[in-house]
């Protein structure tokens, strides 16, 4: 049975309607894409390496970088305590004082919807203690040991 209508007549038609949705699929998408760019989801935001020098770190330091890391669109940071050749701070690496300050980068960065990651390079063992923090969903800040003794900071 023939409707009539000629065959390439059909296959340009159907390609035309198939070709409209395409574009109106690409258009809808591309927006989103568009959207995606201009304010990306927390998943895609940078993370940079925060380097706390030799003792050298204040609660009000902390809380000065993590808001200009916020405001210039930081998802999260990897801190690292190392020395490299800069004067002793008053801040002893692993002191109850650093860990206090510790729990402070967590809080604010929880406040902040920052994510926290600590690494330590120090002595020369590359994974001494290894640290992760999920602050958006309010999860636990605390180190979990890959060498020695391990601490849990609540």
């Amino acid at each position: 049975m023939s409707s009539g209508i000629p065959h390439p007549v059909k296959r340009t038609s159907s390609v035309f309607v198939l070709m409209v949705l395409a574009v109106k699929i690409y258009a809808g998408s591309f927006s989103d894409l568009e959207q995606g760019f201009l304010h990306p989801p927390d998943s895609a935001r940078p993370w940079i390496f925060w380097f706390w020098l030799n003792g050298n770190i204040t609660s009000n330091g902390i809380t000065a970088d993590l808001e200009a890391m916020k405001r210039v669109g930081i998802g999260g940071v990897v801190i690292m305590d190392v020395d490299q050749g800069t004067p002793k701070g008053p801040v002893t690496f692993l002191s109850p004082q650093w860990l206090g300050l510790f729990r402070h980068t967590c809080a604010e960065a929880r406040r902040l919807g920052l994510q926290v990651t600590f690494h330590s390079v120090r002595s020369g063992c590359a994974a001494l203690v290894l640290s992760s923090m999920s602050a958006p969903r309010g999860a636990r800040c605390g180190f979990a040991p890959t060498i020695s003794r391990g601490f849990t900071i609540q």
